[in-house]
């Protein structure tokens, strides 16, 4: 966006003063959109997805705990004594190639030492399997439960530390 007197009339020249005004509702904007198809796409999703996603991994329905979502379907359930996640995501927001990269990235930092919820494997062998569904098809992956707890929406004026690089 530039800043402009406000007499053009694209989008995009708006005054300076009304700037941050404007920003704000291009997000208020951003959050309808997305609030809108995530209730199209839960109106798609249900339990014959969750049913076929669970029995990828081995997990019957009955066994698996709806933990909630935003962008992500998310269900815990347990094996052999351990807690597990069950995600998944909707091939509208993310592509399975994004997914594998997000999976490769998570086995790195593993390998480097880093604690994170590495990925399971589902019976076939696959770190995802996809659900082709009309018109939404659904990717399925697998990781290890981490302890935590729910975080709250942050607040939009905490702002991040300045992080020294220079001193490595």
């Amino acid at each position: 966006m530039k800043c402009g007197d406000g007499t053009d009339p694209s989008l995009f020249s708006i005054p300076c003063e009304n700037l941050h005004n404007s920003l704000s509702w291009v997000k208020l904007g951003e959050m309808v959109r997305r609030f809108f198809m995530d209730l199209q796409i839960k109106k798609l999703f249900g339990d014959k997805i969750a049913a076929e996603g669970g029995k990828r991994f081995g997990i019957p329905l009955k066994e698996m705990s709806f933990l909630g979502g935003f962008q992500n379907f998310v269900y815990s359930y347990r094996r052999n004594g351990s807690q597990y996640i069950l995600r998944f995501t909707p091939g509208t927001l993310r592509t399975s190639d994004g997914i594998k990269a997000e999976l490769e990235w998570i086995r790195y930092l593993a390998s480097k030492g880093i604690a994170v919820s590495e990925p399971v494997s589902s019976w076939w062998e696959n770190e995802m399997e996809t659900i082709s569904g009309s018109p939404v098809s659904f990717h399925v992956t697998s990781f290890h439960f981490a302890a935590g707890r729910k975080m709250g929406i942050p607040n939009a004026s905490i702002t991040l530390p300045f992080i020294n690089n220079s001193a490595a």
